[in-house]
């Protein structure tokens, strides 16, 4: 735990806001609800990342126009 509240996230290293967030219980909104803080924190380099264009909300056209 911190000695001291910091005053901004930038303050933070990442462990501490990994902490924060697991914490928090801050988890995905999607069906398998999966932790946030594992999500940011993986056990390995990524080479790759595979975005799900496809499935998505029904109004994001009209949000990037």
């Amino acid at each position: 735990m911190l000695d001291h509240a910091p005053q901004t996230v930038a303050e933070l290293d990442n462990q501490a806001i990994l902490s924060l967030i697991r914490d928090a219980g801050i988890a995905g909104m999607g069906g398998a609800q999966f932790p946030t803080h594992i999500k940011l924190n993986p056990v390995s380099e990524i080479d790759l990342v595979i975005i799900n264009g496809v499935e998505c909300e029904p109004t994001l056209p009209q949000m990037i126009d």
